[in-house]
């Protein structure tokens, strides 16, 4: 079976590809789950939906190698039927993208409040989802035989679904920096944080839109060949190890503070309280008439480590004892 090297090589490099993205996704998912046990069950539950699509996704890859390379070889009419682990890969796939760019989507709109273009990216997000499931449909289904016109017509389907995952990716990426890039403030703690968080959100964008490029570009200059399955077969754990190193950000910082996720409304009257609700990010101002002395001491530790917060005296200092800044992420 000579003829079909191309196909199986470009097959199995994709499944090793996958294999080792979804070793790292997992251990990300370990460190997460381990450090923030009670970050709330609609990201925790968004994280173990993953995980399971990632194995479906998985399973589906090996399964697309398994059954031509060893269960079916030799038999060349194999070749053309359709299996059960096409449309499993390409649905678990599709689902984890979708579920990941629809959680920063919402933590968009929470920061920015801009309906209008959350709504667009909302729009272009389930396009895309939408397009993988019609790229399906064009096939006669499990057990048949695909023919040429079936393939004509899944190509053109396939192009805009990966062109729509990487305009959506990019154009996610870009919203968060438009609203990351307004969150400037004088404190050099907040600014590396905002900074990490920039970092990260571009790393993100540009891993899974490229990956979703890369896909639709060897659609189109090799439509009936394998080569995207490289590509395609990755999908599904970036996507999760884009919303892990998200949600790993907050636990991983340094300053004493709680090992879950974090915010506390303000128990004093007369406090004025300016809440940012960003992607991980939390910025509260807090002026408090008496906080407690564990969360004074924590303040001034905080502010002789890094020695770039100058406390400032007022007339007024025995009522207003401390300016502190808390981080953290409220739960969608």
């Amino acid at each position: 079976m000579g003829a079909t090297d191309v196909e199986f090589g470009c097959a199995l490099l994709g499944t090793w590809f996958a294999s080792m993205f979804t070793g790292v996704a997992f251990s990300q998912a370990y460190h997460y789950l381990h450090q923030s046990p009670n970050d709330g069950p609609l990201r925790t539950g968004l994280v173990a939906t993953l995980i399971i699509l990632c194995c479906a996704a998985w399973g589906g890859q090996y399964a697309e190698m398994y059954f031509p390379t060893v269960a079916d070889w030799g038999d060349l009419a194999s070749l053309a039927t359709e299996s059960w682990a096409t449309p499993f890969c390409t649905i678990s796939n599709a689902t984890a993208g979708v579920a990941v760019n629809t959680y920063l989507i919402c933590r968009f709109y929470s920061v920015s409040k801009n309906i209008i273009l959350a709504l667009l990216l909302g729009l272009l997000n389930l396009f895309s989802f939408v397009m993988a499931f019609l790229a399906l449909f064009m096939y006669g289904g499990v057990g048949q035989t695909r023919t040429l016109e079936d393939v004509q017509k899944v190509v053109p389907l396939t192009i805009v679904w990966t062109a729509a995952c990487a305009m959506c990716d990019v154009a996610i990426a870009i919203s968060l920096l438009w609203i990351l890039g307004g969150m400037k403030t004088t404190f050099k703690d907040t600014d590396r944080l905002l900074y990490r968080v920039t970092v990260i959100s571009v790393r993100n964008g540009c891993t899974t839109s490229l990956v979703s490029t890369g896909a639709m570009i060897t659609t189109i200059i090799f439509p009936y060949s394998t080569i995207a399955k490289i590509f395609l077969y990755m999908l599904a754990p970036l996507y999760l190890m884009s919303l892990l190193s998200n949600l790993n950000l907050h636990g991983s910082r340094k300053s004493g503070s709680r090992p879950w996720s974090y915010s506390r409304k303000n128990a004093f009257a007369g406090n004025a309280n300016i809440v940012i609700n960003g992607i991980h990010v939390q910025h509260t101002i807090l002026t408090t008439g008496d906080p407690p002395a564990s969360e004074i001491e924590m303040a001034e530790r905080k502010r002789q480590e890094d020695g770039s917060v100058q406390q400032k005296q007022e007339p007024s200092a025995d009522r207003f004892r401390s300016q502190q800044i808390h981080f953290g992420s409220d739960s969608i």
